[in-house]
């Protein structure tokens, strides 16, 4: 799947596919193979390439690629239930024009001791726990799913997976 904003408007953007999650599930798994072919980000702006969306907010979970002051990172924001973000970046360095894959690995879904651990190429990189009752992942769009206003970027994704705990899910 080719994702590209190239817009550089000044609101967030997306290029991605969707789709909706059944609710009360404890376990989610995502993964798919990424390649950013071009990025275009200014310091502390982001990509997020698979995003867990709420049924109250746009945001309960997400992998990204975050530009710190020179270098992207890959990472994790999450969203508390005071509706305030805790972002959070791995020492991993994004390169572009080179494939990873990016699993996020949800678990205790919809409790106060969620845990969002994210893989790259089978290695886990980081890991994160937050309260996920307020905004629980009902969605999941992956690709381009959100960029920072005003970012640009195109991103190759292949073999997107989706399983929750005890059931292997139809590969999208």
């Amino acid at each position: 799947m080719l994702c590209v904003d190239g817009s550089g408007k000044k609101s967030t953007q997306r290029a991605a596919i969707e789709r909706v999650l059944p609710a009360g599930r404890f376990e989610w798994t995502a993964e798919c193979w990424f390649n950013p072919t071009a990025l275009d980000l200014n310091p502390g702006q982001a990509i997020d390439l698979l995003h867990l969306r709420s049924n109250v907010t746009d945001l309960s979970v997400a992998a990204r690629i975050h530009k710190d002051v020179d270098t992207f990172r890959a990472g994790i924001i999450v969203k508390n239930p005071d509706d305030t973000v805790s972002p959070s970046n791995s020492a991993v360095v994004v390169a572009r024009d080179t494939w990873r894959r990016w699993k996020l690995h949800l678990l205790r879904i919809g409790t106060r001791e969620t845990t969002a651990v994210l893989f790259l190429d089978d290695d886990e990189r980081l890991r994160i726990n937050w309260d996920s009752t307020t905004h629980e992942p009902r969605k999941l769009r992956a690709g381009i799913a959100l960029s920072s206003a005003g970012a640009r970027a195109t991103i190759l994704a292949d073999q997107l997976r989706l399983t929750e705990l005890g059931w292997q899910g139809p590969t999208c």
